[in-house]
């Protein structure tokens, strides 16, 4: 089932280098977001190649790749604006006899949202399988196309990155060439630049002196007047806490004579705000000691790929429905919260959706059982306040259950136990009470 722009699709799959790459933790986490949001055993990244679509991500499954004749993906792809969803893949005249819904893995649920290229060439899915009939609801869709466009995000950074690396090997064999054919040279690396929109600069050591290209110069909001050593210093641009690592990187390339070094640097905009740099660089020439006299590197922005990274870190620590802590990050403040009891170290409160119409609430520094009591007092007011549903005036009302940490015994599994006796209590003896335990 070729698209109709199968030869497209087909070449800029090949451009992102990512068939047959190793596991990387971004990937995973994009597949580990999707089975949890859409409540799945199995969840996967597939790249649908020419005639056998492979996983770059994978839950729950064991297998690295399947035929493309018997894939589902190869179907999601056709459709590259919607989510494909099949509730039951038994009931469907495709898939009811294959392999993959007669045996294992036992398919009987699939939806794929596509992973679509700037140009519109859908290279594979972020999808979501099931062992039984099931359906996604409006925001379970939305989250996983909101994943896929991640997953773009990142082959677009990924093959952004090989194609500097392969500018920066270029660069390295035009340094020899020149010093011998210096015009040319220029040409052919001011080519070589504007094609990977680097950055390039260029410092001799000793003495300070430094020069920029114009794409540099752009980048960091410097007029070409104040461009030299004599207007702005070089070092001042740089972050002091990445300083270190810059420093420990020219030290690693100058001990282990290595071809070049690279490292992350934060350098400061005339704006004022701090721009992200992958910078890479050779030492062109050292003196008598081994020490370097001048080094020539180039700048890769890598903002928009940092950006990338916080929101997904964010994604994966917020529950998608209510915009709370989601479970995983609650177990990692309970337990941040009794090491700092044990340690004598108040901080703030957490709130986080535990499970279903089940909130979690740490509050931590209270001087005993009253204080709790006033907490969860307020609580019940601001619940029943009456809020509007389709013109109509609703009341809601919560049953709470209160228990107490103090010292350095017990776990956050012991802690949450308690915690749901006590609201296992409060809902037997009625509607809106609270109870401990």
């Amino acid at each position: 089932m070729p698209a109709s722009n199968e030869s497209q699709r087909l070449q800029a799959l090949t451009k992102t280098q990512i068939l047959d790459s190793l596991s990387e933790q971004a990937y995973d986490d994009l597949v580990t977001l999707a089975s949890q949001i859409c409540g799945t055993p199995i969840a996967l990244i597939s790249m649908v190649d020419r005639d056998c679509p492979w996983f770059k991500a994978k839950v729950g499954l064991q297998t690295s790749a399947t035929h493309r004749d018997l894939s589902f993906c190869a179907h999601a792809i056709l459709a590259p604006d919607d989510v494909f969803s099949i509730h039951d893949t038994q009931r469907d005249a495709r898939f009811f006899d294959s392999p993959l819904v007669t045996g294992v893995p036992n398919v009987r649920f699939y939806a794929g949202a596509s992973i679509v290229t700037d140009g519109g060439e859908a290279l594979g899915t972020v999808c979501v399988i099931d062992t039984r009939p099931r359906t996604l609801d409006d925001a379970q869709k939305r989250c996983l196309q909101i994943l896929a466009r991640q997953a773009a995000g990142l082959l677009k950074t990924r093959q952004a990155a090989a194609e500097a690396t392969r500018q920066v090997r270029r660069q390295e064999i035009l340094t020899d060439e020149a010093r011998l054919k210096h015009e040319r040279g220029t040409e052919l690396l001011d080519l070589v630049l504007q094609g990977g929109d680097l950055g390039m600069w260029d410092l001799h050591v000793t003495s300070g002196q430094w020069t920029i290209n114009e794409r540099q110069r752009e980048r960091l909001g410097i007029p070409q007047a104040e461009a030299t050593a004599e207007r702005v210093n070089w070092r001042d641009l740089i972050c002091p806490d990445d300083w270190p690592g810059v420093d420990a990187a020219l030290k690693e390339h100058l001990a282990s004579g290595s071809s070049h070094y690279e490292c992350t640097l934060r350098r400061r905009h005339r704006a004022g705000h701090w721009v992200w740099l992958l910078c890479r660089a050779v030492v062109v020439h050292k003196n008598a000691a081994g020490q370097p006299i001048r080094i020539v590197g180039t700048h890769q922005d890598i903002s928009a790929q940092r950006e990338t990274q916080r929101l997904l870190d964010a994604l994966a620590r917020t529950d998608a429905f209510t915009g709370l802590a989601n479970r995983q990050h609650f177990a990692e403040r309970v337990t941040d919260v009794m090491a700092r009891a044990r340690r004598c170290v108040r901080e703030v409160d957490i709130v986080a959706r535990y499970a279903g119409d089940e909130f979690v609430i740490v509050l931590e520094g209270l001087a005993g059982e009253g204080q709790a009591l006033k907490v969860a007092a307020e609580i019940q007011t601001g619940m029943q306040l009456p809020f509007v549903v389709e013109d109509a005036d609703l009341t809601a009302s919560a049953s709470i259950g209160l228990t107490h940490f103090a010292g350095p015994a017990g776990s956050v599994e012991e802690v949450l136990a308690r915690a749901e006796a006590a609201l296992q209590k409060a809902k037997v003896s009625g509607h809106g009470l609270v109870c401990t335990a």
